[in-house]
């Protein structure tokens, strides 16, 4: 969905009958940049930059950032990380990481990595369908000493940037990724890929990307769901807004994944620009869809995204 001059910041306090009297705030004003950006290779300077792009995706999760945020860097120059143009930094301007883009494994003895697979099986068990909670469980589940099935090897694909953030630069970003995964050996890639990507939902809406397909990624039409499969599907049967325009691509592929929502409205401040916003009169409130790849679906969508131009 192509961003409106009409998105809006709303309050999420007020109940939906007093939609209208919301406080709102333009968020392209809110969000304006005046300078230029380019990708680079992680290096230490940037670990404060990286916690706080995590911190947007494990809201108040018992995760160590700083120790997450040091698995991107150490494996650097793989993946990249989107900052101000060397000739328009500042003083202000240069600890900046506006974005960051790369792969680190689940399936590792370090207690972060585990505490990431426990954070979204979670979510899963309370959000996702029985049937997709094993998959994800299958993919993501731990041992007692704290590390993962090391024979069905997981990656968690991490792609995210500020609100806002210019689109333009994922293709040139997303080939690098493509380069940079495709040289290395065949014993270090992934069976499975992890992908947790920010969505807005507007639940009175129709999804042209869910309409006939469950979180399963099976047509529906025929299949008898109980009442809690139901409403654990009716999240997928909503309008739905793209934080990151490249990630709907992942809903275009033919080759259907496990995959769930679940809500992040009640974890941000009322007034945050990762809370709800309204655009044309409807009130969207904010998600984070967690995706199951297998390999070949994460190099496809690495390449459409890739060939893209926004």
């Amino acid at each position: 969905m192509e961003d409106s001059e009409n998105d809006k910041v709303c309050n999420n306090d007020e109940s939906e009958d007093d939609e209208m009297d919301m406080p709102v705030e333009d968020v392209k004003e809110m969000e304006k940049m005046n300078f230029d950006f380019e990708a680079f290779p992680p290096s230490e300077e940037d670990i404060e930059g990286l916690e706080n792009l995590l911190a947007q995706i494990f809201l108040r999760a018992e995760i160590n950032r700083k120790e997450l945020a040091d698995s991107i860097i150490k494996i650097s120059p793989f993946g990249c990380i989107y900052k101000p143009a060397e000739e328009c930094e500042d003083d202000e301007s240069q600890s900046i990481v506006c974005g960051v883009l790369s792969i680190v494994g689940l399936t590792g003895t370090e207690k972060h990595f585990a505490d990431v697979s426990n954070f979204v099986l979670q979510r899963a068990k309370k959000f996702a369908t029985g049937s997709v909670f094993k998959q994800f469980e299958k993919f993501l589940r731990v041992t007692d000493e704290g590390s993962g099935d090391s024979q069905l090897k997981a990656g968690f694909l991490i792609n995210e940037r500020l609100l806002q953030f210019p689109v333009q630069i994922s293709a040139p970003a997303f080939a690098s990724l493509y380069n940079d995964y495709n040289s290395l050996p065949k014993k270090e890639r992934y069976q499975n890929l992890l992908i947790i990507i920010k969505i807005r939902i507007n639940k009175e809406g129709s999804s042209k990307d869910s309409e006939n397909q469950s979180s399963e990624g099976i047509q529906t039409q025929n299949k008898k769901l109980g009442k809690a499969e139901r409403r654990r599907l009716s999240a997928n049967t909503c309008d739905i807004i793209f934080d990151n325009p490249e990630e709907e691509l992942l809903f275009t592929m033919q080759q259907h994944f496990p995959y769930f929502q679940y809500p992040v409205e009640s974890e941000v401040e009322s007034t945050s620009r990762f809370g709800c916003i309204r655009r044309n009169g409807q009130v969207y409130r904010p998600y984070r869809r967690a995706c199951l790849l297998t390999e070949e679906q994460f190099l496809q969508f690495v390449q459409l995204v890739s060939n893209s131009s926004f």
